[in-house]
């Protein structure tokens, strides 16, 4: 029964060798088949994708070049143009920076002093000189 099985196992060894081309692999076959189909769909996915990457390169390209006249006619409108009129000063605005000017040129800074304590003593706030 065992030499029936090699016999068998030889036999179809020998079957298979006898179809196997000369890079050693068997002609046809449904592996070849699918390994075909496969080779097939990769290359179709890379040429997809070199063609894809391509019409994304040349959008950003022509998007970086209507930015670059757009910015360039940005800049020349305001160089010829100027920046325009300022808005007005704010009355309250001008007092209180008026107000804190005159603070500021008159007296100078204010000494604040502590006592012994660390607690603020009964002539703070006093401008050196007054």
């Amino acid at each position: 029964m065992i030499s029936g099985i090699s016999s068998w196992v030889g036999g179809w060894k020998a079957t298979n060798e006898r179809i196997k081309n000369r890079w050693g692999r068997s002609q046809g076959g449904v592996e070849d088949m699918i390994a075909e189909a496969t080779l097939g769909l990769v290359a179709l996915n890379l040429a997809w994708s070199v063609w894809m990457l391509r019409i994304i390169v040349m959008e950003f390209q022509k998007g970086i070049s209507q930015l670059d006249g757009m910015l360039g006619e940005a800049i020349q409108r305001v160089v010829e143009g100027g920046l325009g009129d300022f808005e007005a000063v704010n009355p309250i605005q001008k007092a209180l920076a008026d107000m804190l000017t005159n603070r500021i040129t008159q007296g100078g800074p204010i000494d604040i002093t502590r006592s012994e304590d660390g607690k603020f003593s009964s002539d703070s706030g006093v401008r050196p000189g007054s």
